[in-house]
């Protein structure tokens, strides 16, 4: 078993070579002088190989740590190298991590204040609850949740242009092939109507102009009265 020290010492030469710590694990000395962790072992009859990082980042109580887990796939039949090619996939496949490829492509079509926003809406209203989600598995109702969160905050518009800007990255992993559907689409109607605020200023305009013409209409009844009484 290799220690801090041993490790330290170790210098680099005209080639690589390797400097053994126990049960597969080794410490690859290259010559530039970078020391790199090394797990090599066998499944299914081919001798394969694991990275673990390098040294001091990794320190060797963690390379063997790590090396024990590899272990304990082998004792299970399981490849660890495909395990962690598994890990990596599902990782590759969260709503954050396709919401940032989505984001990467808009950055130079969008204009900077709506990409800014975009960022703003996805990264502080959106990826705090399905982020880290696979997005396949994400679900009409959980998308509905998160909009509803803020729509009951009384902000009905950004609750709308949430649910736009999740339909966005959701159509995008369907044309990459990591979702079937964009789940939103069974959303239309769930959430409230936004009344826009000239709509609003007409409407109150015209209740305004009601209310003259009644008031004109009963002051000129008034006067006919007053002109039929004298």
């Amino acid at each position: 078993m290799l220690t801090d020290k041993a490790i330290q010492a170790a210098k680099s030469k005209a080639r690589p070579y390797k400097l053994a710590d126990g049960e597969g694990l080794t410490l690859l000395v290259k010559p530039i002088g970078s020391k790199l962790w090394r797990f090599r072992y066998r499944h299914e009859g081919r001798e394969k190989m694991l990275g673990f990082g390098s040294y001091p980042d990794t320190s060797a109580k963690l390379a063997r740590e790590k090396r024990d887990q590899a272990r304990k796939l082998l004792a299970q039949g399981l490849d660890p190298s495909g395990t962690r090619r598994a890990e990596k996939a599902a990782r590759s496949n969260t709503f954050e991590a396709i919401a940032g490829e989505w984001l990467v492509l808009q950055e130079e079509r969008l204009a900077p204040a709506t990409y800014a926003k975009a960022v703003w809406t996805l990264g502080t209203l959106v990826f705090p609850y399905l982020g880290t989600r696979p997005i396949d598995k994400i679900t009409a109702a959980d998308v509905l949740r998160v909009l509803k969160r803020i729509e009951g905050r009384g902000l009905r518009e950004t609750a709308h242009r949430t649910r736009q800007r999740i339909s966005q990255v959701c159509r995008y992993a369907v044309v990459t092939e990591r979702a079937h559907h964009d789940v939103t689409l069974n959303l239309r109607g769930a959430l409230a109507a936004v009344v826009s605020t000239n709509h609003a200023a007409i409407t109150e305009l015209n209740r305004g102009l009601q209310r003259a013409s009644r008031d004109m209409v009963r002051t000129a009844n008034c006067v006919a009265c007053i002109c039929s009484a004298g």
